[in-house]
C-alpha cells in the first residue's frame, strides 16, 4: 500500500515531509533515510522485510555500507519511538529474515487548504525557480555512501609497530608509541616540517607507554603506563625537568585512554572505577586537580569505557563503552549534566575515535569480520559514512583537520608446530590467504580441523583436513562466528555468535550440515568446551563459569570467583583460568571447591592455553619475549618449546593439539609491521 505525506502507526503520526514522528505531546525528528526506511516498512506491512531488500531499496544494494548503515537506521527508529511511546513495540526483528511493522499503518489524508490562483508573473518566477533547481540538483555532486580512497600518505616507516598517532597543537610534531622489535614500547615525536629527520625519544623507562597527548602550551605530555611493578597509571610528564607525575590508576588488563581540552584546562582518561573493577571515563581540571566521573555514578559498572575523544569546546565526551554482551558501542555524555545518548548500534569492537575540530563529526574505527573498518559518524543527523582506508585503526585529528591513523593490516593465519623433535621446527603455515583464518580446533574422531574465517565477507566457520585441504565452508549465518569447539565424538561443533545486538550460542552439527541456536538464559557464551559424555557445555559470561545441560538447557553457575575458560579433565574435574588472572585452577564438579593447579604455570592471557593428556601448552610472553611452553602434570616441570619472533601468535585466539601428529595449532600474525598514515 502506497501512503501519502502523512499516516498513522498505532497512537503516532508520521509526517513524511517534515521527518517527525508524534505520539500525543511527544514528537522526535529523524533524518530523512530513517523516514524512508520506516515508509518502505509500512508499505510492505504486514510481510517481512530482508535486509538485503532493504539495502537494495534505501542504500541502493551497497551491501559495503548498507549492512551497518541498516542496523544503524532500526536501531534509531526503535529510539524514537521509545522516546515517544515506551508502552508499545512497533519494528519486530525476525531471526534470518529481516524486519516487520509490528502495528498496522493506516493512511492518513492532508489537511486541504484553499489556494488562490497564481498570478502569471508568480507562475514564471516559480517556473524559473524549479528550473534552477533541477540544473543544481543534476550538476551538483552527490555524496557518496562510501569514500574514494583518497591521498593516504606514511608518516612513518620503522621497523615494528608505530602506534597511536596524535599532533601538537601547533602542528609541527606526530607523538606515537613505537613498539620496536625486542624493546619497550616508548613515545616518540617525529616532525611534520621536516619529516626527513630521525624521531626523537621522548621517554626512555621499562614500561609500556602509549595513547599521549600534549598539552595545550607543549610543555607537557599525558599518557599512560603499564608494567608489572606499576599497573596501569595515567601520567603527566614535564617535558621541562623530564618528571613525571601520576595523575590516576587504570585496570592493567583494558584499555585506556586520554584526551585534552583546546583551552588546556580539562583532561579526558579512562581511570579506575572507585570499586575497582573496570575502567570508566573521568574528567579532571588541571588548574585544580579535582577530577569527577562520567559513569556509574550511583551504580555499579555493567560495561567498561575504553576510547575517547572531547568536543573542540570540551563540552561533550563520547566513549567506547563495552557492554557484557560482547557488544561495544559509542556514547555521548553531557560534560555538565552527565545526560548520555548511545550513538551507535551493532558494533563489538571500537578501535579509537575521534572529534573533528572544526565539524560536528566523529571518526571511529571498528573490527568487523576480521578486518579493520572506519566510519565518519554525523552528529546532527546521526548518518554514518565508511571510509575506504585499508587497516584504519585509532584516529587522530590534526588542528587542521588532517585525519592521522595507524594502519593495522595483519591478516592471521594458523600454523602448526611439530613437537617429536628434540628442538622444535618452525612454525609452518596450515592456513593461509589473503583472508584472516583463527580459532583452530581439531578433533580426532573426526580427523578435521574447524576455524574461523571472514572469507566469505562474514566470520563463518569453515573445515579442512589436517593438512590444511578441502577446505570447506560450514554455516552461512552472516554473524560474526567466534570460538568452536568440538564434542567429543567429532559429530557436533559448539561456537558463540553475534548478531546485531546481542550474543548467541549455537551448536552445528556435521550430519545434517545444520546450526542450531540454543535459547539459554545468559547474555554471553565465551569459549565453550564439552563435557567428556557431551551432555553439557562450559561457558563463561565474561565472569564467571556455567554449565549447560544440553537436554533442558538450564544453566548452573560454577563459579564465584571468576572464570574465563575451561576444559574438562575428567568426568569431575574442570581445569579453568579466570577473566584477569594469570594461574590455572582445578574445580571440582562434586562439590564446587577450587584450588591452584601450579605456580609454574604464568599465564599470557586467560585464553592462550591447551589441555591434553596431562599436559597444559600455553603461550608466554615476557615484554618482546614470545615463547610457547609446556606444563607437565606429573612432573610439575615448565618446558620452554619455542621460541617466536615478537607477536609470532594471537594470545587470544586459542589453540589445540592434533595427538596422531603431534602438531600444536594456533593463529599467527602473518606481519607486524604497522605504520602510521595521514588522509587529507
Amino acid at each position: 500500500m502506497q501512503f501519502g505525506k502523512e499516516f498513522l502507526i498505532g497512537a503516532c503520526h508520521i509526517d513524511v515531509s517534515r521527518c517527525i514522528i508524534t505520539c500525543g505531546q511527544n514528537s522526535h525528528a529523524l533524518q530523512p533515510k530513517f523516514m524512508e526506511l520506516l515508509c518502505y516498512l509500512a508499505e510492505r506491512y504486514p510481510e517481512p522485510v530482508s535486509r538485503d531488500e532493504l539495502i537494495a531499496h534505501i542504500w541502493q544494494g551497497n551491501a559495503y555500507v548498507g549492512k551497518k548503515a541498516l542496523t544503524n537506521a532500526i536501531w534509531h527508529l526503535r529510539s524514537a519511538f521509545k522516546q515517544c511511546d515506551a508502552q508499545h513495540e512497533y519494528i519486530e526483528t525476525l531471526r534470518k529474515t529481516g524486519y516487520r511493522l509490528c502495528i498496522s499503518p493506516q493512511a492518513q489524508e492532508p489537511k486541504q487548504v484553499q489556494t488562490k490562483p497564481l498570478k502569471r508573473s508568480f507562475a514564471l518566477i516559480f517556473l524559473g525557480i524549479m528550473a534552477l533547481s533541477a540544473i543544481i540538483f543534476f550538476w551538483w555532486p552527490q555524496p557518496a555512501a562510501k569514500i574514494a580512497q583518497a591521498s593516504s600518505t606514511k608518516i612513518t616507516d620503522e621497523l615494528g609497530r608505530e602506534l597511536f598517532p596524535s599532533v601538537s597543537p601547533d602542528g609541527q610534531w606526530l607523538l606515537y608509541s613505537w613498539r620496536r622489535l625486542g624493546q619497550p614500547t616508548n613515545l616518540y615525536k617525529q616532525s611534520l616540517l621536516a619529516p626527513e629527520q630521525s624521531a626523537q625519544a621522548i621517554t626512555q623507562s621499562p614500561y609500556r607507554e602509549s595513547r599521549g597527548v600534549f598539552s595545550a602550551d607543549m610543555h607537557s605530555l599525558f599518557y599512560y603506563r603499564k608494567g608489572k611493578d606499576i599497573g596501569c597509571q595515567v601520567v603527566q610528564h614535564s617535558l621541562l625537568n623530564n618528571k613525571v607525575q601520576i595523575l590516576d590508576q587504570c585496570l592493567s588488563k583494558g584499555s585506556a585512554d586520554v584526551a585534552i581540552s583546546k583551552d588546556g584546562h580539562t583532561l579526558a582518561y579512562i581511570g579506575l572505577s572507585a570499586d575497582g573493577t573496570t575502567n570508566i571515563a573521568y574528567l579532571r581540571d588541571l588548574r585544580t586537580g579535582s577530577k569527577r566521573p562520567l559513569s556509574c555514578t550511583h551504580e555499579p559498572c555493567q560495561f567498561r569505557d575504553e576510547a575517547l575523544a572531547l568536543s573542540p569546546d570540551a563540552s561533550q565526551v563520547v566513549v567506547s563503552r563495552n557492554y557484557d554482551s560482547g557488544h561495544e558501542e559509542l556514547v555521548l555524555i553531557n560534560a555538565t549534566s552527565g545526560e548520555q545518548q548511545q550513538l551507535t548500534s551493532g558494533f563489538l569492537d571500537v578501535r579509537g575515535v575521534a572529534w573533528h575540530p572544526l565539524l560536528s563529526r566523529l571518526t571511529f574505527s571498528v573490527i568487523e569480520q576480521g578486518r579493520r573498518q572506519g566510519y565518519h559518524l554525523h552528529l546532527p543527523s546521526g548518518q554514518l559514512q565508511a571510509l575506504d582506508l585499508p587497516g584504519f585503526s585509532y584516529p587522530h585529528y590534526g588542528p587542521d583537520g588532517a585525519l592521522y591513523y595507524h594502519r593495522w593490516r595483519i591478516p592471521k593465519s594458523i600454523v602448526r608446530l611439530s613437537l617429536d623433535a628434540d628442538v622444535a621446527s618452525t612454525p609452518f603455515p596450515l592456513l593461509l590467504g589473503e583472508h584472516s583464518v583463527r580459532y583452530p580446533a581439531y578433533s580426532e574422531q573426526a580427523k578435521k580441523i574447524v576455524f574461523v574465517s571472514n572469507e566469505s565477507g562474514f566470520d563463518e566457520l569453515w573445515s579442512a583436513d589436517v593438512d590444511g585441504s578441502n577446505r570447506r565452508q560450514l554455516t552461512h549465518l552472516q554473524m560474526t562466528a567466534e570460538d568452536p569447539s568440538w564434542s567429543h565424538d567429532g559429530r557436533y561443533i559448539a561456537f558463540n555468535a553475534f548478531s546485531e545486538h546481542s550474543n548467541h550460542l549455537y551448536i552445528y552439527d556435521m550430519h545434517s550440515g545444520r546450526a542450531q541456536q540454543l535459547e539459554v538464559s545468559l547474555n554471553y557464551f565465551g569459549r565453550p568446551t564439552w563435557s567428556l559424555d557431551n551432555h553439557h557445555l562450559y561457558v563463561s559470561d565474561q565472569k564467571q563459569l556455567y554449565s549447560i545441560d544440553l537436554k533442558t538447557l538450564s544453566v548452573q553457575a560454577l563459579t564465584q570467583d571468576g572464570g574465563a575458560y575451561a576444559m574438562a579433565m575428567d568426568e569431575q574435574t574442570l581445569i579453568y583460568a579466570k577473566p584477569q588472572g594469570k594461574r590455572l585452577y582445578l574445580l571440582n564438579l562434586s562439590d564446587g571447591t577450587s584450588a591452584p593447579l601450579t605456580e609454574e604455570v604464568l599465564l599470557s592471557g586467560a585464553y592462550g592455553w591447551h589441555y591434553h593428556n596431562e599436559k597444559v601448552y600455553f603461550f608466554k610472553v615476557n615484554r618482546a619475549d614470545y615463547r610457547i611452553s609446556r606444563y607437565d602434570m606429573a612432573t610439575n616441570k615448565v618446558t620452554d618449546v619455542i621460541r617466536v619472533q615478537e607477536r609470532g601468535f594471537s594470545r587470544n585466539l586459542g589453540m589445540s593439539f592434533v595427538p596422531h601428529k603431534n602438531w600444536l595449532l594456533y593463529s599467527a600474525y602473518k606481519d607486524p609491521q604497522i605504520d602510521i598514515m595521514v588522509y587529507r
